[in-house]
């Protein structure tokens, strides 16, 4: 049940295309963006953040990964 919810979250689902998006444009490659907190329990309320764990790649410099995050922000 709790999975309709998030699938139709529609500023989970636009955080996610941007992310995509930087990633392609600082080439990044992630693995793997891990969505955790009040929002992944569904305990969220509307003052609640997002929260992820994002992986990259073993190749991914650190600076190219700071790079991306930078841009994400």
């Amino acid at each position: 049940m709790r999975s309709l919810s998030l699938a139709n979250d529609r500023g989970l689902k636009r955080i996610l295309d941007i992310m995509e998006q930087c990633s392609e444009r600082v080439d990044v490659k992630l693995m793997s963006i891990v969505l955790y907190g009040a929002r992944a329990k569904g305990d969220n309320t509307s003052q609640s953040v997002y929260e992820f764990l994002i992986l990259s790649n073993n190749d991914t410099s650190l600076d190219k990964f700071i790079l991306f995050i930078s841009v994400v922000h």
